[in-house]
């Protein structure tokens, strides 16, 4: 399967730092969840790694700044934003506030780079999911363009990406 790169991918941009902790074990799950727009049960499955046994098993995340670290374990393209949080409440982890999704953005590209040297799957030129304010519900539909830039309220039948972080 061919990677596919996005507009913002720049293969010169330098790493960021690794934060490691224990062994993270790389297995398929099953993630079973009740879409909210859909109101059935879905089930979807959900592999963690392109490769097993590469030498980073364990890397806990990407360290974005001194209190900003990226959780490997989870990374979500194309769902409903519903269905993306339904999902992410399974892992350990948040969504981004507005200032972390935007230092992730000027980031994006290292972050690539970072990813697929995991082997990893690099960002998408998607919208990602983020929230303002105090993480109340009605604050959790914002996404930012990562090829654009631009911020927008994500609508409920919209296509996003979404990403963890501790």
């Amino acid at each position: 399967m061919a990677i596919i790169y996005p507009s913002f991918f720049d293969s010169s941009a330098a790493k960021l730092p690794y934060v490691y902790g224990e062994p993270k074990e790389q297995k398929v799950r099953r993630i079973d969840y009740r879409s909210p727009y859909l109101g059935i049960k879905r089930t979807l499955e959900y592999t963690p790694r392109a490769e097993y046994g590469r030498p980073f098993d364990n890397v806990k995340g990407i360290k974005v700044d001194e209190n900003l670290i990226i959780l490997r374990e989870i990374f979500i393209d194309g769902a409903l934003p519903g269905d993306a949080r339904e999902i992410l409440r399974q892992f350990p982890g948040r969504l981004p506030n507005q200032q972390e999704i935007e230092l992730i953005y000027a980031n994006r590209s290292s972050l690539c780079n970072n990813l697929l040297e995991l082997g990893e799957s690099p960002l998408a030129d998607s919208w990602y999911l983020f929230h303002k304010g105090d993480g109340r519900d009605e604050n959790w539909n914002y996404c930012l363009n990562f090829s654009t830039g631009f911020m927008v309220s994500a609508d409920c039948d919209e296509c996003i990406a979404a990403l963890l972080v501790a």
